[in-house]
């Protein structure tokens, strides 16, 4: 059953959530379709940013847009997106997505318990993506080849992995409520060390680790704990192992992220 349930993980990593390319699968099944629906998708994307955007900055807006897949788990840095152009004006196109829902920031946060919000730097973060399936598009990644020849490529893919996890725990956010994600991230040159996600659940801190099907360290993760551990009652480990905890680390296959999402981890 873990097996199956980590091959419709999979599979939704390769299609996504779009109700389009959903339907098309279904009726179908075919993934060279499905890809080609994830294109139609991504171009009107791009063709809808004069709707929200201003003219001049349209092409910042564009730039952006297709920066934010291949940057995926990475503290965002707007040299990264292009590096002769200002960064000002790569942070206004990035907010105007941000707003539009097709982007979400999730900002570095201290971990001194709650709420998390209150301890963000704003200048650092990373950007996740509105759907997992449209950022393989975005990346040129063939559907029936990832499908065929990389099975596991979710598991070996630390970044598409991380978006998955984040998109899953965005996608439970109330509708009167503002989507927040957080992360922690300590940058001395002799001591860095990085939890890929925070999140608050009953009145505590859960940092969340993403790992890959042969990641096994967690060394940031016990790290946040030795220092935090007034503020944390259960840390996640997520990835493709099965059910298991060890001292405060819950680990969860991928296909159970909605009981971190749902709050109903107790």
């Amino acid at each position: 059953v873990h097996e199956m349930l980590l091959k419709d993980v999979r599979l939704y990593t390769l299609l996504g959530g779009m109700p389009e390319v959903i339907r098309t699968h279904v009726e179908g099944g075919d993934l060279n379709d499905c890809q080609a629906v994830q294109q139609r998708l991504a171009v009107n994307y791009r063709e809808d940013f004069h709707k929200y955007a201003p003219k001049v900055r349209i092409d910042d807006v564009r730039q952006v847009f297709a920066s934010i897949p291949r940057l995926l788990g990475q503290k965002f840095k707007y040299s990264h997106v292009d590096p002769h152009s200002k960064s000002r004006e790569l942070a206004q196109a990035l907010n105007l997505l941000v707003k539009a829902g097709l982007a979400y920031k999730a900002c570095h946060s201290s971990g001194n318990g709650l709420p998390l919000g209150a301890q963000i730097k704003p200048e650092k973060f990373k950007v996740f993506f509105v759907d997992v399936g449209l950022c393989l598009r975005i990346l040129g990644l063939g559907l029936s080849q990832l499908n065929q020849e990389q099975p596991d490529f979710l598991s070996n893919r630390g970044a598409v992995a991380e978006q998955f996890v984040a998109q899953e725990l965005l996608s439970y956010t109330p509708q009167n409520e503002t989507p927040e994600l957080y992360y922690w991230h300590r940058e001395e040159p002799s001591a860095q060390a990085e939890v890929d996600l925070l999140i608050e659940q009953d009145g505590s801190v859960v940092p969340i680790e993403v790992k890959s099907q042969k990641g096994t360290s967690m060394k940031s993760l016990y790290q946040f704990l030795s220092e935090k551990k007034q503020f944390v009652r259960t840390a996640l480990r997520v990835s493709s192992h099965p059910y298991g905890i060890t001292d405060k680390i819950l680990s969860l296959p991928q296909y159970a992220v909605c009981l971190a999402a749902r709050n109903t981890l107790s």
